[in-house]
């Protein structure tokens, strides 16, 4: 019997009200903005008050999303920690970088260092755990979190009697909106987050957030789903390239294309950068239902952690929310999920999951 790869527990902070389990996207929030931000907890909740005056906000998120994601898999300690992140704690390095302009490399605070280095959160989630096990951070920008996951898989694959929490996260930051914004990454105009696929321009909006699963080989009670597969593709050429890896990716898995019975679809709402992923999801997927989530969370890099939180709770609950704004109904069961994403329109990467 081949092994499988189950979610246990999961766990999501985002721009919408994800943190609380009892809600799916029931009462979804809407935005005017480009630049979105994280709905979050309170953080006393998971997080003790005494190193929680000294953690930035964006360790702060990925903190209080990781013990969620703990407590819902019914995890002490994990035999390994996985985070995945584009651009790490963007905020704490600005800072870091004008401190040392303004004060001219002299008379330093060591907060702002500590705290923007990309395995920053990975390393506070460790210590609050007082956990010595495997400790990494993976930051391949889009493919940071499909990175982890792999790293997980390998190593279950190894020793099955692992379990890994892995999460993925990036916050919003001005410094980089502005610059990638020059070379048309970001809308100019202003669009309203529900009016993003249908806006017609070039760019996207920038969101934020840090999700976390726990991944093990074993069925537990509260596990969602298992993932399948993974793939990562970069320097694809054009839509029949991108169809060739999509189709390869799922034989490979054993299943064919009529087997999928949703796509969540990494598109970002920018004319240019979806154009192939639109291509792909009106040719290969013309019978299958799509779903979106980018014009609930904005776009960033591990926005990826944020659509396996998304599958995992479609799996199990079997609904998808009206939110997602899918193109057709999806029938019951739900069995297969093709999670098909795009970044920056050079990076893609593909997450099989399945109904358990």
């Amino acid at each position: 019997m081949s092994l499988k790869y189950y979610i246990q527990g999961v766990s999501a902070i985002s721009p919408q009200q994800t943190f609380d389990r009892t809600v799916f996207l029931d009462e979804p929030v809407h935005y005017e903005e480009n630049i979105i931000k994280s709905i979050t907890p309170d953080f006393k909740l998971y997080i003790h008050p005494v190193p929680l005056r000294r953690m930035s906000r964006i360790i702060r998120i990925g903190m209080s999303a990781a013990k969620m994601c703990m407590q819902d898999a019914d995890l002490a300690m994990p035999d390994g920690i996985i985070t995945g992140t584009g651009y790490g704690c963007a905020d704490d390095t600005i800072k870091f970088l004008e401190e040392m302009l303004v004060n001219k490399e002299q008379h330093l605070t060591p907060t702002h260092f500590t705290q923007s280095t990309y395995n920053a959160l990975s390393g506070s989630i460790a210590l609050s755990l007082k956990c010595n096990n495997y400790n990494t951070t993976y930051v391949h920008r889009a493919f940071s979190f499909e990175s982890g996951i792999m790293d997980a898989m390998m190593q279950i694959a190894d020793d099955s009697a692992k379990r890994f929490l892995i999460g993925g996260f990036d916050e919003t930051d001005i410094h980089h909106y502005t610059i990638t914004s020059r070379v048309g990454y970001y809308k100019k105009e202003v669009v309203k987050n529900f009016e993003l696929y249908s806006s017609g321009t070039v760019g996207t909006i920038q969101g934020e957030g840090a999700s976390f699963i726990t991944l093990g080989a074993s069925q537990t009670e509260n596990s969602y789903c298992t993932i399948d597969g993974v793939k990562t593709a970069f320097g694809i050429k054009d839509a029949e390239e991108l169809k060739q890896t999509v189709v390869k990716f799922l034989h490979g898995n054993g299943i064919s294309i009529a087997d999928i019975d949703l796509v969540i679809s990494g598109r970002s709402g920018c004319v240019v950068n979806d154009r192939l992923l639109i291509e792909v999801n009106t040719d290969v997927f013309a019978d299958t239902p799509i779903a979106y989530y980018k014009h609930l969370t904005g776009d960033y890099s591990a926005s990826s952690a944020f659509a396996t939180w998304l599958a995992s709770r479609i799996l199990k609950e079997q609904k998808v929310p009206g939110a997602l704004l899918a193109s057709k109904d999806t029938a019951a069961p739900i069995k297969k999920i093709l999670y098909l994403n795009q970044y920056m329109g050079g990076e893609y990467s593909m997450i099989l999951f399945s109904k358990i």
